[in-house]
């Protein structure tokens, strides 16, 4: 069976926290769905009902929920390592 896994990652434009989840993200490969929630209204409301919270970033790993920059945390939830 494989491991499927569907992850999503709630940002804004000009933010430390999400550059930093993005190019981890980017440095493993992993492929991910980028929701901007300063312009998107249903991504923000979808990511507030799930985390609870308004601050970014927010990190969904199925459903998981991971609310700001955390490396550790993001590399066990999806099962990577760094260098």
């Amino acid at each position: 069976m494989a491991n499927f896994r569907r992850v999503k990652l709630y940002t804004v434009e000009n933010c430390r926290y999400c550059d930093l989840a993005r190019n981890l993200l980017a440095r493993h490969g992993v492929q991910y769905e980028e929701l901007n929630v300063s312009d998107n209204h249903l991504a923000r409301a979808e990511m507030a009902s799930a985390s609870h919270q308004f601050g970014v970033p927010v990190l969904a790993v199925n459903d998981e929920i991971y609310v700001g920059f955390d490396r550790v945390a993001y590399e066990e939830a999806l099962k990577i390592r760094e260098a």
